[in-house]
Protein backbone atom coordinates (compact mmCIF):
# COMPACT_ATOMS: atom_id res chain seq x y z
CA UNK A 1 0.00 0.00 0.00
CA UNK A 2 1.23 3.40 -0.97
CA UNK A 3 0.13 7.10 -0.05
CA UNK A 4 0.16 9.43 3.16
CA UNK A 5 2.18 10.50 5.72
CA UNK A 6 5.27 8.04 5.56
CA UNK A 7 5.37 7.87 1.31
CA UNK A 8 3.75 10.05 -0.78
CA UNK A 9 2.60 12.50 1.45
CA UNK A 10 0.79 14.24 -1.60
CA UNK A 11 -2.26 11.49 -2.11
CA UNK A 12 -4.38 9.99 0.51
CA UNK A 13 -3.67 6.85 2.89
CA UNK A 14 -3.04 3.75 1.12
CA UNK A 15 -4.61 5.28 -2.38
CA UNK A 16 -2.55 2.86 -4.04
CA UNK A 17 -1.89 -1.00 -3.66
CA UNK A 18 -0.47 -4.29 -5.10
CA UNK A 19 1.42 -6.86 -4.05
CA UNK A 20 4.77 -4.80 -4.45
CA UNK A 21 5.85 -1.24 -4.37
CA UNK A 22 9.13 0.76 -5.01
CA UNK A 23 9.18 4.26 -2.74
CA UNK A 24 11.75 6.83 -2.33
CA UNK A 25 11.92 9.63 -0.39
CA UNK A 26 14.24 12.84 -0.46
CA UNK A 27 14.16 15.49 2.38
CA UNK A 28 16.17 18.40 3.04
CA UNK A 29 15.40 19.26 6.51
CA UNK A 30 17.52 22.72 8.16
CA UNK A 31 17.71 24.15 11.46
CA UNK A 32 14.76 27.28 11.72
CA UNK A 33 15.56 27.99 15.27
CA UNK A 34 15.91 25.94 18.24
CA UNK A 35 12.82 23.33 18.40
CA UNK A 36 11.81 23.84 14.82
CA UNK A 37 13.19 22.13 11.62
CA UNK A 38 11.62 22.83 8.43
CA UNK A 39 11.75 20.56 5.41
CA UNK A 40 11.12 20.48 2.12
CA UNK A 41 10.98 16.62 0.40
CA UNK A 42 9.81 15.08 -3.19
CA UNK A 43 8.11 11.50 -2.92
CA UNK A 44 8.23 8.92 -5.58
CA UNK A 45 6.57 5.53 -5.55
CA UNK A 46 4.57 2.88 -7.77
CA UNK A 47 2.55 -0.20 -6.44
CA UNK A 48 2.89 -3.43 -9.33
CA UNK A 49 1.58 -6.92 -9.28
CA UNK A 50 4.76 -9.28 -10.28
CA UNK A 51 8.16 -8.52 -9.37
CA UNK A 52 8.89 -8.82 -12.65
CA UNK A 53 7.31 -5.39 -13.81
CA UNK A 54 9.92 -3.76 -11.42
CA UNK A 55 11.04 -0.66 -13.34
CA UNK A 56 11.28 3.45 -12.64
CA UNK A 57 8.83 3.98 -15.54
CA UNK A 58 4.95 5.61 -14.45
CA UNK A 59 6.01 6.53 -10.51
CA UNK A 60 3.61 9.06 -8.77
CA UNK A 61 4.96 12.12 -7.45
CA UNK A 62 4.42 14.10 -4.73
CA UNK A 63 6.14 17.11 -3.35
CA UNK A 64 5.61 19.20 0.28
CA UNK A 65 7.24 21.20 2.55
CA UNK A 66 6.70 20.71 6.61
CA UNK A 67 8.04 21.46 10.34
CA UNK A 68 9.76 19.46 12.67
CA UNK A 69 9.40 20.38 16.42
CA UNK A 70 11.85 18.33 18.12
CA UNK A 71 13.47 18.78 22.00
CA UNK A 72 17.39 17.68 22.16
CA UNK A 73 17.47 16.44 18.48
CA UNK A 74 14.65 14.11 18.77
CA UNK A 75 11.50 14.88 16.50
CA UNK A 76 7.89 14.64 18.78
CA UNK A 77 5.52 16.38 16.06
CA UNK A 78 5.71 16.76 12.24
CA UNK A 79 3.12 18.76 10.33
CA UNK A 80 3.84 17.87 6.55
CA UNK A 81 1.93 19.16 3.56
CA UNK A 82 2.19 17.56 0.53
CA UNK A 83 1.47 18.29 -2.85
CA UNK A 84 0.12 15.86 -6.07
CA UNK A 85 -1.42 15.75 -9.07
CA UNK A 86 -4.55 14.93 -6.77
CA UNK A 87 -4.41 17.88 -4.50
CA UNK A 88 -2.78 18.21 -1.29
CA UNK A 89 -2.64 16.61 2.06
CA UNK A 90 -2.19 18.38 5.31
CA UNK A 91 -0.19 15.55 7.69
CA UNK A 92 0.06 16.17 11.52
CA UNK A 93 2.31 13.05 13.10
CA UNK A 94 4.05 12.32 16.02
CA UNK A 95 7.26 11.03 15.79
CA UNK A 96 10.23 10.96 13.37
CA UNK A 97 9.46 9.81 9.70
CA UNK A 98 13.12 8.41 9.21
CA UNK A 99 13.24 7.17 13.54
CA UNK A 100 14.68 3.57 11.67
CA UNK A 101 17.39 5.55 9.60
CA UNK A 102 17.96 7.21 6.48
CA UNK A 103 17.84 3.50 4.52
CA UNK A 104 15.04 1.33 5.13
CA UNK A 105 14.35 -2.10 3.18
CA UNK A 106 11.37 -4.74 3.83
CA UNK A 107 10.11 -7.79 1.87
CA UNK A 108 7.75 -10.08 2.70
CA UNK A 109 9.81 -12.72 1.65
Amino acid sequence: MLGGSNDLRGFEPFRFNDDNMLVANVEYRWETFSGLDSAIFVDVGKVFPDRSQWSFKNMESSVGFGFRFNVLNNVFLRIDTGFSREGAQIWFKFGDIYAGGPLRYSSPY
